[in-house]
């Protein structure tokens, strides 16, 4: 019996059931590979299932059993104490699974809110174990990071068992929702914070939610089970950035475990197939039912600020298993995170030890050269990759194994202990997601945040002094390690859409950005120049391209290896009049210590040969501004960095910002219309992304949820395109920018003040969008706009509006991170005119209705 309510899947004490062995009883005979035909004991994990899936799981029950029968399968190569956790829960189960699972299904009934439907889940029923809810929270928290993979088979038979009694008390025609994901993706917040998801599972009568460590392997058990009885299921699959999901300093897996309140640990290898094969037997599964009624498929894409409804299943790179299970080892194991968690995220490689990994980066593997083939390792402080080669010097009788330069190709013979494992993440580690805001009205405008894709880190400022080595750093999953000699020469140019240049260019430079918001700068030696700080740039040299130039520049003054990833402008130095090119770019290796040393170069403090960069600073974009002083630095830190609203428009550093645009914004003027610079700042500010396009049901809900603002936008057919094709080019094509009186952007009637004034503007032969603007969207007013900003810096051109002035509010208002303007009534220029219109200058945080919507009223 159950003493006490508990809360499944939080993590309270005094809420389970003591399932152990009694003192006389002993696992001294335990036969590690009974249950299943000994598949729970495969190193070769994970094996198929009996219904045909082609990647199963680690942990966990069989997807298509319940056991017992069979009895629960038991993990091969656990210590003893994890060996008598596993059985001391499954024997206890195993002698009464109908009665464990009933009281299992009693406490989820019991703190089951007033309607919601019952949850039934893995994490949950582990509660029923003694070990997991621990009185004392230091060794709960412990035990929860190093007997999770041992309990999980147990409790999750437990959950099976309990969801199929309850699906028993169901009428048939009842709806079940199904939640699918990797581990740490965050459904249940995902399910919480998207009205659509939230709409389904209010109207569902349980929920199973399928523990990322199953892979999505229960699916096809869960759909049997429900057309057995009569019932629906709706599939709610979230789609997360394993890496944000594992490495997230406030909210990843490897955070939560140190809270005995709030998370467990999950080893390294489970999380990796969680996400690899998850992904893979999700899209199976829903192929398969595609024209099944009983099953219905929602997709939520949860790697951006907040997740959001998709209409098909994400397509994502993923690395393989392996590399993926490398990295979250890694990052474990170099994390601040107690010594149980690291045990805990690495357990894996004891229990499946097929690959003979050490996870730990800063050890050589063993004295026999047993290094797997595609492992990266670090050799002499340059990333290599094992060819998985082995031999034995015969003169000396040692053994060596053989690794392979990533540039270069070239092939060498080391020894193994100069070897350590390589901990460069396979792609950077991103931050916190913020919490969603509260719904604001939207004529309150709103402080623009800035529209970084990640939070600003709250280290302000990190500096190095060149030629003072800090070996063992790491900075967002990049080790700081010196990068490869003249690698700009065999690394080819990347295709980012360089426009032609007005002026030759003479000087090119990059813009390096972090995952978390900062910036690279540096601080010249002697302040040479009158320069403080700049950012990292040279001259042209003949023989290499624009791209290898800015790579080779920055390596000299910051010792960093960056990869280009686009273009931000071209910008005329104040100086000597020379045209630069501004690259956008990201650090993929090297050390801000190990900038080039001139000869021509003196410290004035020691009168020795010194680098160019006397210090290299990784600062937030707000410390950045304050440190760079020239106004060419500070135009060029306004493509990514947000422009207050106060800013002089006809000042040095918006008329060199428009200036630096205008060749990209020349180059887009020949393929379309609208507001030239405003298309290049929406492309600066991520603002020209897609929409997510609803059908009209959807919408209606949407409206009625009263998250957004309704608007519809009047369409005109052209002498080249007609209405429908407009229609589309606006939700899923290329962002037309337009351009007009109230500020250049996308104009839309929200139906206050003129009435369905779209319809009337598309006329008969148009066709009208019915749009939702979310309520948390930054938008200003146009009265304040028109206050704050004043006539546009020479050179603007908005490509044919009938007043610059006011076109270039749009353009300022991008510039400052705001999302929309709204025609408030009170302009000094338009009086009343438009009011209750909407300018939408970002089109990716808008939804957007698949069908017509002529002849819909507001």
């Amino acid at each position: 019996m159950l003493t006490e309510l508990f809360t499944p899947g939080k993590l309270v004490r005094g809420a389970m059931v003591d399932y152990r062995l009694t003192a006389d009883e002993s696992v001294s005979n335990f036969n590690p590979h009974h249950g299943e035909g000994g598949r729970f004991a495969s190193s070769d994990c994970p094996a198929p299932c009996h219904d045909g899936l082609k990647g199963g799981s680690r942990v966990g029950c069989p997807a298509d059993q319940v056991p017992p029968p069979p009895p629960i399968g038991r993990l091969p190569n656990l210590t003893p104490q994890e060996r008598r956790a596993e059985n001391d829960f499954a024997t206890a189960y195993e002698r009464a699974p109908d009665k464990v699972a009933a009281d299992y299904r009693a406490g989820v009934l019991a703190t089951t809110k007033p309607g919601d439907p019952p949850t039934f889940e893995t994490d949950g029923a582990k509660c029923l174990a003694s070990v997991w809810m621990d009185k004392d929270l230091n060794t709960q928290c412990v035990n929860r990071a190093t007997l999770n993979t041992a309990l999980h088979g147990t409790a999750n038979a437990i959950a099976k068992r309990a969801f199929l009694q309850h699906l028993d008390t169901l009428k048939p025609g009842d709806n079940v929702l199904v939640t699918c994901g990797g581990c740490g993706s965050g459904k249940g917040y995902s399910l919480k914070n998207v009205p659509e998801a939230l709409a389904v599972k209010t109207a569902s009568k349980a929920v199973w939610d399928s523990a990322g460590d199953q892979n999505a392997s229960e699916n096809r058990w869960v759909q049997r089970e429900c057309e057995k009885r009569g019932l629906t299921a709706t599939y709610v699959h979230v789609t997360a950035d394993p890496v944000k999901s594992w490495a997230d300093p406030d909210r990843g897996v490897v955070k939560r475990a140190s809270d005995p309140r709030d998370g467990r640990m999950v080893d390294a290898k489970v999380f990796a197939d969680s996400y690899v094969l998850g992904d893979r037997n999700m899209r199976e599964f829903a192929a398969e039912n595609r024209d099944n009624p009983s099953a219905k498929f929602v997709y939520l894409d949860a790697r951006g600020h907040v997740p959001v409804k998709v209409e098909t299943q994400p397509r994502i790179r993923l690395p393989s298993s392996g590399e993926l299970a490398d990295f979250a080892a890694s990052v474990a194991v170099m994390s601040d995170a107690p010594p149980y968690i690291k045990y805990g995220a690495t357990v894996g490689e004891r229990v499946w030890p097929g690959d003979t990994r050490n996870y730990d980066p800063t050890q050589p593997r063993d004295s026999h050269g047993r290094w797997g083939q595609g492992d990266k390792v670090m050799h002499k402080g340059v990333a290599h990759t094992v060819t998985g080669r082995t031999t034995t010097n015969p003169k000396d009788g040692k053994p060596y194994v053989q690794v392979q330069h990533p540039i270069t190709g070239q092939k060498k013979w080391v020894r193994p202990a100069s070897l350590s494992l390589s901990v460069a993440a396979p792609v950077h580690v991103p931050v916190d997601k913020p919490p969603l805001r509260a719904p604001a009205a939207p004529a309150a405008p709103a402080q623009p945040a800035a529209p970084a894709a990640q939070p600003q880190s709250t280290v302000t400022e990190t500096s190095w002094r060149t030629g003072e080595a800090q070996h063992g750093q790491v900075v967002n999953g990049v080790p700081l390690t010196p990068a490869p000699h003249e690698f700009w020469k065999r690394t080819p140019d990347v295709d980012v859409k360089e426009p032609v240049p007005i002026r030759p260019i003479d000087r090119v430079g990059v813009l390096i950005k972090e995952p978390d918001g900062r910036v690279w700068v540096v601080e010249p030696t002697g302040h040479f120049g009158n320069r403080e700080h700049t950012l990292p740039g040279g001259r042209v040299e003949h023989g290499l391209t624009n791209q290898q130039n800015a790579m080779k520049e920055v390596w000299e003054e910051t010792g960093l290896q960056v990869k280009i990833t686009g273009h931000l402008g071209d910008f005329r130095d104040s100086n000597n009049g020379n045209n630069g090119r501004l690259y956008l770019g990201e650090r993929v290796g090297g050390a801000p210590w190990d900038a080039k040393v001139e000869t021509h170069i003196l410290d004035p403090k020691t009168g020795k040969p010194a680098a160019e960069s006397e210090n290299v600073k990784l600062v937030t974009l707000d410390r950045a501004a304050q440190l760079l002083h020239r106004t060419d630095d500070l135009a060029q830190l306004a493509t990514v960095r947000p422009v207050a609203l106060g800013t002089k428009s006809n000042g040095q550093v918006m008329r060199k910002y428009v200036e630096g645009v205008k060749p990209a914004a020349d180059a887009y003027a020949k393929t379309a219309g609208g507001d030239r610079t405003l298309h290049v700042v929406q492309e600066q500010r991520g603002f020209n992304g897609k929409p997510e396009v609803l059908s009209r049901s959807e919408m209606d809900q949407l409206e009625a949820a009263g998250t957004h603002v309704e608007l519809l936008r009047g369409v005109k057919p052209t002498h080249t395109a007609t209405s429908k094709e407009l229609t589309d080019a606006f939700k899923t094509g290329d962002h037309f920018p337009g351009h007009g009186c109230f500020g250049s952007g996308t104009y839309a009637d929200s139906s206050k003040g003129f009435g369905n004034r779209a319809e009337g503007y598309a006329g008969p032969r148009g066709d009208v969008i019915r749009m939702a603007l979310p309520k948390t969207a930054r938008v200003i007013e146009e009265s304040e706009l028109e206050a704050k900003v004043g006539s546009p810096p020479y050179g603007y051109d908005s490509g044919g509006a009938w007043s610059g002035r006011e076109a270039w509010l749009g353009v300022h208002a991008a510039l400052a991170g705001y999302d929309a303007i709204r025609v408030d009534g009170h302009s000094k220029v338009h009086g009343v005119y438009g009011k209750d219109f909407y300018v939408v200058l970002n089109r990716s945080i808008l939804k957007v209705q698949r069908e017509s919507a002529k002849g819909y009223k507001i």
